[in-house]
């Protein structure tokens, strides 16, 4: 193979290393033979391969839907024929197709319904509730979510009071942005029998009123499930609108890939269904969910049983998702210490210890992967030393378990995550001095902890690997905007809720944007065990790409959440184009 090393040019597309075995400065031939012909060339470009020595190209062609040549400009056009499609990029840049490693793609439901995220004005989320329920009068519940924990502040949380004067004639089930509070009105609640008398669940509060005892509308972490299991379920044309919708947000965003965070038989069903229709779907994990307050036993007949059912293929059935903490902003997340003016409370463990470890071994020892939110460094301490138990009883193997959002960890911990080859999947955009952080989540733990949220730095520098995820629809699902986060630890564009100027937090966690586009592709693609298939644009490699109408490395760090996706490629098939949605009616 012929290697030929360009420098990246100041105002031109950045090029590298050459990939293809044909030498670049051959003079330019007939036509390609038919069999020999790409489906498919890009040229002209900025194609930032993420390869092992993260080369540069400016050319790459696709055949079959595997990407069959990198290289320069004159290699490409060496293999168009009559049947090819030649994309003239123009400088406009050429990456793998981005994976996201945690999102509920049950949510897209929710762009059916009443949406609240980023709503932080608490006289405008009123206004939208209030008017989504007028204009919704045949509606015998009125649900949705997203609503911010920062429009309650300084509790962090509404009444139901407030919600019976937004929707006083039906009952009302709104869940926070973050998806472990529930906010309920008074119907919601009397039709679900939750009163004075209601005892909390197991893994669940409900929130009451100090002075008398009755319940407030919080509904904590398993204590929505007393109002959710009254909700009347979603019909099947609701559902597959729901899915199009989320299809059609990952294509618009240059997704190719996904982790199903906790779905199980449904989410199968979901992308299968989707793929009779006819319809593309992503490169997908799914992970089955685990009820913390069910019986192993049962538990781990019925995923062994899912999985035989779903043998091969995507989406693979190779996951199981444990719960065990909440967050930090409800108390609900697991510390190693007690919060800050809480006596002795250091937050729920969901799955007990000698449980968690003889489940964690149990799985491992059945080839399982398995996916844990650890949001405290409880937690996170917890999932590592049951992680280690299942290694010494079952050997190590290559399992890749992984452990979702790890907003806070013991710096103790951090050289864990490789030496048990653990990935963290974690939330970009989490990263950045909001309100939750700064308002609800510093004062809980206190300065010397708070240093420790978010660490990304230090953990790539101990050897760890990280895979964004971006527990969507809690957190926007848009890449770049993931991209500008992780490298300047700021909000988009510098410029807070409130339209302030802000500040990095915790700068010294800053990544670079090679650290923070590896996250998105090549080490999300290692996660679900598809590093030789994906994330990366090589010979051999699926087509999975993605093209921006900007070389992300020649954009202000503070712009970048302002780069488009022109065009999302699937093993092949061109699934979204800007211009042709810019176009439409």
């Amino acid at each position: 193979m012929r290697h030929v090393l360009f420098r990246p040019l100041a105002g031109a597309c950045a090029a590298g290393v050459l990939l293809a075995a044909t030498a670049w400065a051959q003079p330019r031939r007939a036509a390609a033979p038919a069999a020999e012909q790409a489906d498919l060339v890009f040229v002209g470009g900025a194609v930032y391969t993420v390869d092992a020595a993260r080369s540069w190209a400016t050319a790459a062609a696709v055949r079959g839907g595997r990407i069959v040549y990198v290289g320069d400009d004159a290699g490409a056009r060496r293999l168009t024929g009559a049947r090819t499609r030649v994309v003239e990029l123009r400088g406009r840049m050429l990456l793998p197709g981005f994976q996201d490693s945690h999102v509920h793609p049950g949510g897209g439901l929710g762009l059916n319904s009443l949406r609240l995220h980023g709503v932080f004005d608490r006289t405008e989320l009123f206004r939208r509730v209030r008017e989504f329920a007028a204009a919704n009068p045949a509606q015998p519940w009125i649900t949705g979510g997203g609503w911010e924990v920062g429009a309650f502040k300084p509790a962090g949380v509404p009444s139901r009071q407030m919600l019976d004067s937004l929707v006083p004639d039906r009952p009302a089930f709104l869940s926070a942005s973050d998806g472990h509070t529930g906010w309920a009105n008074s119907r919601a609640l009397a039709l679900a029998g939750v009163t004075r008398a209601t005892a909390d669940p197991p893994n669940g509060i409900v929130g009451r009123d100090p002075a008398t005892g009755e319940p407030d509308g919080a509904l904590y972490e398993a204590a929505k499930g007393l109002v959710q299991r009254h909700v009347p379920r979603s019909t099947p044309a609701q559902r597959a609108r729901g899915d199009s919708l989320f299809l059609a947000e990952l294509w618009r965003n240059g997704i190719t890939a996904v982790v199903d965070a906790g779905a199980g038989d449904e989410g199968v069903t979901r992308f299968a269904a989707r793929q009779r229709e006819g319809l593309p779907i992503p490169d997908a994990v799914i992970c089955h969910g685990w009820e913390a307050s069910g019986d192993d036993d049962r538990q781990v007949a019925a995923v062994v049983a899912w999985r035989a059912r779903h043998p091969s293929g995507t989406p693979r059935a190779t996951c199981v998702k444990l719960m065990l903490d909440g967050i930090i902003e409800q108390y609900t997340g697991r510390l190693l210490e007690p919060y800050v003016g809480r006596g002795d409370d250091r937050g729920p463990l969901f799955i007990p210890r000698n449980r968690l470890h003889r489940l964690v071994t149990r799985l491992d020892s059945l080839g399982f992967q398995i996916h844990v939110h650890a949001i405290a460094d409880g937690a996170v301490r917890e999932a590592l030393d049951a992680f280690a138990a299942a290694r010494r009883a079952n050997g190590a193997r290559d399992a890749r378990h992984t452990l979702a959002h790890v907003q806070l960890i013991d710096p103790a911990d951090i050289p864990r995550l490789r030496e048990l080859g653990v990935i963290a999947a974690m939330s970009p955009l989490w990263a950045r001095g909001d309100d939750l952080n700064r308002e609800f989540a510093e004062p809980r733990l206190g300065p010397m902890r708070s240093r420790w949220l978010y660490p990304h730095l230090t953990m790539l520098g101990a050897g760890a690997r990280i895979a964004w995820g971006t527990d969507w629809p809690v957190t926007s699902l848009v890449p770049v905007e993931g991209l500008e986060t992780a490298v300047t630890r700021r909000h988009l564009g510098g410029r807070d809720a409130d339209g302030r100027a802000d500040s990095a937090y915790i700068p010294a966690e800053r990544l670079t944007l090679e650290q923070a586009i590896a996250a998105y592709t090549i080490d999300g693609a290692y996660q679900a065990f598809r590093e030789r298939e994906r994330g990366s644009i090589e010979p051999g490699k699926r087509a999975d790409l993605v093209v921006l109408d900007r070389n992300l490395f020649e954009v202000p760090p503070l712009e970048i959440h302002s780069v488009a996706v022109e065009m999302t490629v699937l093993g092949g098939r061109v699934v979204y184009e800007r211009a042709r949605e810019r176009a439409s009616p």
